[in-house]
């Protein structure tokens, strides 16, 4: 199984359902690569194994024939190529720290996929930390939904987006409705309350621990 390093998801909205779209990194390849059966990773594996993994333990360095040559006619060969492996490396670090911080975002929006069909106010507001109540109040302050009677519903630049259905539940022979988000509706809500400095616990957590600061909740 890759991991967050190996692989980059993105998540699309354009469709009637939000659809996830995952990228494998050259990392990823060459972890794939080692554990294929395929002819040409053995002879990949034979390389690493015979070759790259020894010279680097007795050496701490491998180097094709090639580049030896070139090192001992131009020592400043040798030189370039440890200032671009040491810019390199402090790449992948800033790149590895990227990754970390996206890890949480990440699993969010793959709990979202994994969702049922329909979720009411009050599970998505567990996601925030906060009540159904106050994520209603929110949700109206930033200009998403209003209250009709005693059913929130969306304003009209919203309404006909496919982001919530309603649904009627009975007790005691009253009929009464209630407005579920669908997963299109709830990925609208994630980039909209991240717009305005809101942010799911599961990232949050994440956020704080990148540089110690909090969102709004």
């Amino acid at each position: 199984m890759l991991t967050y390093a190996e692989i980059q998801r993105w998540q699309i909205t354009a469709f009637a359902s939000p659809r996830g779209l995952t990228l494998i990194n050259r990392y990823g390849v060459n972890d794939l690569a080692l554990r294929s059966k395929l002819p040409a990773a053995e002879r990949l594996r034979y390389v690493i194994t015979h070759k790259v993994m020894p010279a680097i333990q007795d050496h701490g360095i491998y180097m094709t024939p090639e580049a030896i040559e070139k090192a001992i006619l131009n020592p400043d060969f040798i030189i370039g190529l440890a200032t671009r492996l040491k810019e390199q490396m402090h790449k992948t670090a800033l790149l590895q720290a990227k990754v970390d911080a996206m890890a949480p975002k990440s699993a969010y929006c793959d709990a979202i996929l994994k969702a049922p069909e329909l979720v009411n106010v009050t599970a998505i507001a567990k996601d925030y930390g906060v009540s159904a109540t106050f994520f209603n109040r929110l949700l109206h302050e930033l200009g998403i939904q209003y209250k009709s009677g005693k059913l929130w519903v969306l304003y009209q630049q919203y309404a006909d987006q496919g982001y919530t259905q309603s649904q009627t539940y009975s007790v005691n022979g009253h009929a009464y409705q209630y407005t579920s988000w669908t997963q299109k509706g709830r990925m609208f809500l994630y980039t909209a309350l991240k717009a305005a400095g809101y942010l799911p616990t599961i990232e949050l957590q994440g956020k704080s621990g990148e540089d110690g600061s909090e969102a709004t909740a």
